[in-house]
């Protein structure tokens, strides 16, 4: 059995480095997967290793608390373009005690500590989700696919059984076709990329009822161009907008 940790490179585009801000030029450590996520106390790190299987680490020392393992038959007839790498997203609550799973044509809730599958979320066949994410608060687990758009749950020890609120395409245009999402650090607004445009909604309007609060564009002329990563600062200022365009730069270097 291949031990993910600290094992020979012998696949270098699937190694994960962790470096101190103290040392950034040696690793703190090198793992072999494709994905992970810090816990908000940062005290645990999960990981997919190349066996697509969670791995759950206690601290930096690589001691594995937990695996989860993936369900089977995940990207059956599932219609994604990512449908091969097994898990695409993951989110810790904000007590680091459950861990929710982006598994394509499912999401799994697993709490941590005891190992128990908390919630199993599915999607009609030939659908699958785009992302997964629990409010900075915890009293919600928002998840994001292309048959129901954006579905907001109530979360604690558990997630509750149906959800609360759902936003689809009658409230925001080409919703189905967004990618990403992020919550600012109070958990009001709810940053989403669709193409290389960012919709910033406001996730339980107190008056209105409008739920898009706003939207900034970012249109660079870069046909086919998309925004694949997004993330708000500690006073709720929009910091980052990454914009795919490897394509349209390998074609000027051809030129």
């Amino acid at each position: 059995m291949v031990n993910p940790i600290n094992e020979s490179f012998q696949n270098p585009e699937r190694l994960l480095r962790i470096f101190s801000v103290d040392n950034q030029e040696n690793p703190a450590l090198v793992l072999r997967g494709q994905a992970l996520e810090f816990s908000p106390d940062n005290k645990r790190i999960a990981f997919v290793s190349i066996s697509q299987e969670v791995h759950i680490i206690e601290d930096m020392g690589g001691k594995i608390l937990r695996k989860i393992q993936p369900p089977e038959n995940t990207a059956k007839n599932v219609k994604s373009p990512y449908k091969n790498e097994g898990v695409f997203g993951m989110s810790f609550s904000c007590d680091g005690k459950l861990l929710a799973i982006n598994h394509f044509a499912e999401i799994q809730i697993t709490n941590i500590e005891s190992g128990e599958l908390v919630k199993k979320i599915e999607i009609p066949e030939g659908n699958y989700f785009h992302d997964v994410l629990f409010s900075p608060s915890g009293n919600y687990l928002v998840t994001l696919d292309t048959f129901y758009g954006l579905r907001f749950w109530k979360s604690s020890d558990s997630i509750s059984d149906f959800p609360e609120k759902t936003i689809d395409e009658n409230d925001i245009k080409n919703l189905y076709d967004s990618m990403q999402i992020a919550f600012d650090p109070t958990g009001q607004y709810l940053a989403i990329a669709i193409f290389e445009d960012v919709c910033i909604v406001d996730t339980f309007p107190s008056v209105s009822g409008d739920h898009v609060a706003w939207k900034i564009s970012y249109f660079y002329g870069i046909h086919g161009s998309f925004i694949i990563d997004l993330a708000f600062g500690y006073r709720n200022a929009w910091t980052r907008a990454i914009l795919s365009i490897e394509k349209h730069v390998q074609q000027q270097d051809n030129q």
